[in-house]
């Protein structure tokens, strides 16, 4: 149930119901009122939207993916390109095959672009990252794992996934975007406070999450999105640009939903909390974020 009936704006509605907090988590503190209407304009507004996801939490699996990031981050492209813009999704190497998988269910051009671990990194890494950079007019970062206080990624129990990662949060540095003269504008979105954006709320990340000192993110985004799930603040940025464009037919149905996270679990992800094969999405059934998913198209239909 949405609350536009309750006296609540279209975007302030969406908003409210991706963050109740049903898993638990108490992200309620982190939450910055109104931040979805901006980093909704912040998408719509660019040309170019670039966006990073990966969370390689399940570290003793061949495939480390969980299934909360691939799909909110292919509904936010799916916006996009339905939009009439270009959508390019970055992740690493440890994270394409689970990407891979969902970008095949969509019949949309959406440009996957894979980067190896900071261990493999070099010059032509860093030119290919200054030419996503060059490119936005907005770069979005998705349950996109960011760096603690320390430098190191961590998941939500502490465990660290630095070897896995590729450094693609310093398009949120701002002095990246400072020193090669870059113009866009940054988005979070996440659902724990490890995230990169989260660093907007680090002290509140410190107080009130399990590990906070530890896990922190310390990336800064210019509009953070904090969210029950991730995926649902995908799902409510993608509604948001709906509205703005005034094409509610860019959020994604919940059949394209359903086959995208089927997609992602063959191809290997997991559910982050749980390790469980099949369709759960931080420890919730597919069907929790299905519900969430009709309830926020209802809100933006409006």
């Amino acid at each position: 149930q949405v609350l536009v009936s309750l006296g609540l704006g279209i975007m302030d509605a969406l908003e409210e119901r991706i963050q109740r907090d049903e898993g638990g988590r108490g992200i309620k503190p982190l939450i910055i009122p109104g931040e979805l209407e901006l980093a909704s304009k912040a998408v719509w507004g660019s040309e170019v939207v670039v966006i990073l996801t990966g969370f390689p939490c399940l570290l003793d699996r061949e495939c480390p993916t969980e299934t909360d990031g691939p799909s909110g981050a292919i509904a936010v492209a799916l916006a996009v390109v339905r939009g009439g813009k270009k959508a390019i999704i970055a992740v690493d190497e440890c994270n394409a095959k689970a990407l891979q998988a969902g970008l095949a269910q969509c019949k949309e051009e959406i440009t996957l672009e894979v980067f190896p671990p900071a261990s493999a990194w070099d010059e032509a890494q860093e030119k290919r990252l200054a030419e996503l950079g060059a490119q936005a007019g907005c770069v979005v970062a998705l349950e996109r794992a960011g760096p603690g206080k320390d430098g190191k990624y961590y998941t939500m129990r502490a465990r660290d996934m630095t070897a896995l990662l590729a450094p693609l949060d310093r398009l949120f540095a701002d002095s990246y975007r400072t020193s090669n003269g870059f113009r866009y504008a940054t988005v979070g979105i996440g659902d724990g406070g490890n995230e990169v954006g989260m660093g907007k709320v680090i002290s509140k990340v410190v107080e009130h999450i399990p590990n906070g000192e530890t896990i922190a993110c310390t990336s800064v985004a210019d509009h953070l999105v904090v969210a029950s799930v991730s995926n649902w603040g995908g799902y409510a940025l993608a509604a948001g640009v709906g509205i703005l464009s005034g094409n509610g037919s860019v959020l994604l149905s919940s059949a394209e939903e359903t086959a995208v996270v089927s997609a992602v679990v063959d191809a290997g992800a997991r559910d982050g909390p749980t390790g469980q094969e099949g369709l759960f999405v931080d420890g919730m059934p597919l069907q929790t974020s299905l519900d969430v998913l009709e309830d926020l198209r209802a809100a933006a239909a409006q």
